[in-house]
């Protein structure tokens, strides 16, 4: 959630052609955000337990749900990094690689899952590493691209330290998004509750769909984030184009585009 402000502010600097701000961002963007992820993973891990039995996980399915969840925290620093250079490419323009970098993580979850659960029968911790290596190699992706076409905004070791303005802009709008989608996944986790504890039927009848739901979501999530990213550019350059000149059209452009992919 936190890499949507990232992007705000990522698409800021560089529509406005401030290489500078950019890599102090990126810098700063990769502490916090590393720090966010870790602090979340220790908090799972360390609530698992009794955060499973107080949604009412059936208590025969309970040591599968660990072993998934427990290899899922270990692996969301790969998610988060994907997530931060997912959101720098789209930020300078490159949605295509950053949503071809997704669809191939898919078909790699889907060739994974084949592999360590159908072929090698390692069940759920195989759907759990399936889903952490196809991450890992999605945030690969998108870093080697960054790295190929972007070097100038790569921020060197000196960078790498908190600085207060680019911490507290980060944070103001970094936090934002971040509330927005955790707002949603409670939403999510107290249904899970209330279906878990109608049993097992329902829980495969409840998830199941859901699985398949998510197959067009990598399009979508595209889609909808490029809107706002043309408009974040052009307010990096005062509201104008690369030209110089203002253009009328970009904000009723924009607000149409929103209005037909809200966030």
């Amino acid at each position: 959630g936190m890499c949507g402000g990232m992007l705000v502010l990522f698409a800021r600097h560089f529509g406005a052609s401030d290489a500078e701000a950019f890599r102090r961002e990126h810098a700063a963007a990769l502490l916090l955000g590393l720090g966010v992820t870790l602090l979340l993973a220790a908090a799972g891990l360390g609530t698992l337990s009794p955060v499973l039995r107080a949604i009412r996980t059936p208590e025969e399915i309970v040591p599968y749900a660990g072993r998934y969840l427990i290899i899922i925290f270990l692996g969301l620093p790969f998610t988060f990094l994907y997530n931060l250079y997912g959101s720098m490419l789209r930020a300078v323009g490159e949605t295509r690689t950053a949503t071809l970098a997704l669809l191939l993580a898919v078909l790699l979850n889907l060739g994974l899952d084949l592999l360590l659960v159908a072929a090698l029968r390692l069940g759920v911790s195989g759907a759990a590493l399936a889903t952490v290596a196809s991450q890992l190699a999605a945030a690969l992706i998108c870093l080697g691209a960054v790295i190929l076409r972007h070097r100038d905004l790569l921020f060197r070791p000196a960078y790498l330290r908190l600085e207060p303005v680019f911490v507290r802009r980060t944070l103001s709008t970094s936090l934002v998004t971040a509330l927005h989608q955790s707002s949603i996944y409670l939403g999510k986790i107290l249904v899970q509750g209330t279906v878990n504890s109608q049993g097992l039927d329902l829980i495969s009848a409840y998830t199941t769909p859901g699985g398949l739901r998510v197959l067009p979501i990598p399009s979508g999530t595209a889609a909808r984030r490029r809107p706002p990213f043309w408009r974040r550019r052009t307010m990096g350059r005062g509201g104008r184009t690369a030209s110089g000149r203002r253009s009328p059209g970009v904000s009723g452009c924009c607000s149409c585009s929103e209005s037909l992919y809200p966030r």
